[in-house]
């Protein structure tokens, strides 16, 4: 079994990052598998403008306390899926400046990227940024992207779907991010 941390990335008031991590987790359960939940509006998770990442602090005894619960949870993940929206054609500011407050937490676990937006793009251009950004932190990204266009219409507010399509490219995306996590567990563990 997996331990996954489902990270979310917009904190914009009527976010369809709530309906969209709700259908992974689905998926990432239904296979057998934990998820967790990381999600930058929630007070646990809901850091200031990152200054000093953990790793930088040379007493880390001094970091503040929210700082290691979040590394714990990072570190006990196996893999990550990151549920990101699109704004400006890039990245929210909100997943970046969570994800930069830790390094070592990422090393050698795979990722997976699931964008979406309201419009026809499906957050693409958020994806295409995230590739070389979560290879940068040392979790890089197995190769399908799943992006979700119009995700208002083809997700519910409680994570069930609209659209058979939907549907089969989370369990192709999670079943490829299962796959890649426990090669990667069974390695670092051996």
């Amino acid at each position: 079994m997996l331990k996954i941390a489902v990270i979310l990335s917009s904190v914009r008031p009527g976010r369809l990052n709530d309906r969209v991590a709700k259908m992974i987790i689905k998926e990432i359960n239904g296979l057998g598998h934990e998820a967790i939940v990381i999600d930058p509006l929630q007070p646990k998770y809901s850091l200031p403008l990152v200054q000093t990442p953990l790793q930088y602090y040379k007493n880390q005894s001094q970091a503040p306390s929210q700082l290691h619960d979040i590394s714990n949870d990072l570190k006990s993940a196996d893999a990550f899926v990151v549920v990101s929206a699109e704004y400006n054609h890039s990245i929210p500011p909100a997943l970046t400046n969570l994800m930069d407050h830790f390094g070592p937490e990422y090393k050698r676990k795979p990722s997976g990227i699931c964008c979406y937006s309201v419009g026809p793009f499906g957050g693409v251009r958020a994806g295409v940024a995230l590739r070389p950004y979560l290879a940068v932190l040392g979790c890089s990204s197995i190769p399908t992207m799943f992006a979700i266009p119009t995700a208002g219409g083809s997700i519910n507010e409680d994570g069930t779907v609209n659209e058979p399509r939907v549907t089969s490219g989370a369990q192709s995306f999670i079943s490829e991010l299962v796959w890649y996590g426990e090669a990667l567990k069974n390695h670092r563990e051996n």
